[in-house]
C-alpha cells in the first residue's frame, strides 16, 4: 500500500511538472510569435558622461527589432551629447536613433515633451532617464506581450535601486481608486518603467505641464502620468516584474538637489483639474 502511495505521489508530481513546463514553454512560444508593436524609447539626459554607455547598452541589447530611440541631451557641460553621438556612429545605431543636442538647458519636462511629440500617436513610449537603464534584455519583449492586449494603453512597473539593489515601492492602483478617478488622492505608486501610447500624452493640455510659465523643473513625471492614467481609466496595467534600474548613485537626483521643492510641486500637481476617461488612446 505504501509503495502504491509513493508511485501515485510521483505520478502526480511528474504530471504537475510536465504541465508547468508545457505551460511555460507555450507562454514563451506565444511571446516569440507575437507581432511586434512599435516602441520608442525616449531618453532625457543631462550630465551623464559616466552613465550614457550603460544606458544605451541596455537599450540596444534588447531582444526586439521594432523599436527606435529618441535621445535628448540637455546641453550637458560634461560632453554627454558628443559622447552619445560618437557611440551611435561606432555601434551603427544612427538610423535607429534621433539625437537632439540642446543649445541651452531646458529641463527634463521640456525634453520629454519634445521627445514624445516626436512620436506617432500609435507608438508606445518607454520613458528612460539618461542615468538609468533597463533591467535586462527582454524588457521591450515583455512590454509587447502586455500591449498585445488591446485593452492596455498604459503600464507602470517595479524597479530596483542602483547600487544597493533594493526593490522599489511601485504597486498596483486599487480598482476602487481607478473607478473613482482618485489617482491624485493616493500615494504615488505609478513609477518606472512608465510606458504609454504617445497619443494619450498628446491629449494633455500643455499648460498642465507648466509651472509659472515653464515646464515643471521637478516632479514632471507626476505632471504627465496622472493625466494619462486618468484618461486611460481601466486601461492601465501594473507590471510587477523589475524592468528598470533606478540610479541613486548620481549626485544630480532631484531628491538630493531639493526634496522639499520636489514635494511642493507634487502637492501642487495634485490640486490641478482632473482629466476624464477617453474612448481611444489616439
Amino acid at each position: 500500500m505504501n509503495r502504491l502511495k509513493q508511485i501515485h505521489k510521483r505520478a502526480v508530481f511528474l504530471s504537475l511538472f510536465l504541465f508547468g513546463s508545457i505551460a511555460s514553454f507555450a507562454q514563451d512560444g506565444e511571446e516569440q510569435h507575437l507581432s511586434e508593436k512599435p516602441i520608442v524609447v525616449v531618453v532625457a539626459s543631462y550630465n551623464n558622461a559616466e552613465y550614457y554607455e550603460k544606458n544605451l547598452d541596455s537599450i540596444f541589447s534588447q531582444n526586439y527589432t521594432n523599436y527606435r530611440v529618441v535621445y535628448l541631451d540637455d546641453s550637458s557641460p560634461d560632453g554627454t551629447g558628443p559622447l552619445v553621438e560618437d557611440y551611435l556612429q561606432k555601434n551603427g545605431e544612427t538610423n535607429r536613433t534621433t539625437l537632439f543636442q540642446n543649445k541651452k538647458r531646458v529641463g527634463a519636462g521640456a525634453n520629454y515633451y519634445k521627445g514624445v511629440w516626436a512620436c506617432k500617436p500609435y507608438e508606445i513610449v518607454a520613458c528612460l532617464d539618461g542615468d538609468d537603464w533597463f533591467a535586462h534584455e527582454n524588457v521591450l519583449k515583455k512590454l509587447n506581450s502586455v500591449y498585445s492586449n488591446p485593452n492596455v494603453w498604459v503600464t507602470y512597473g517595479q524597479f530596483a535601486y542602483h547600487p544597493c539593489g533594493t526593490i522599489g515601492w511601485a504597486a498596483q492602483v486599487p480598482d476602487d481608486v481607478i473607478a473613482k478617478n482618485g489617482f491624485r488622492d493616493r500615494a504615488w505608486v505609478t513609477t518606472a518603467l512608465r510606458t504609454f501610447y504617445a497619443g494619450l500624452y498628446h491629449k494633455i493640455k500643455k499648460n498642465d505641464l507648466l509651472y509659472n510659465g515653464d515646464f515643471f523643473p521637478m516632479a514632471q513625471d507626476l505632471a504627465y502620468m496622472w493625466p494619462i492614467l486618468e484618461m486611460a481609466g481601466t486601461h492601465s496595467r501594473f507590471i510587477p516584474e523589475i524592468l528598470y534600474i533606478y540610479n541613486i548613485e548620481t549626485p544630480i537626483n532631484d531628491v538630493k538637489i531639493d526634496r522639499k521643492f520636489q514635494q511642493k510641486l507634487g502637492l501642487h500637481i495634485r490640486t490641478r483639474k482632473r482629466y476624464q476617461p477617453v474612448k481611444s488612446p489616439y
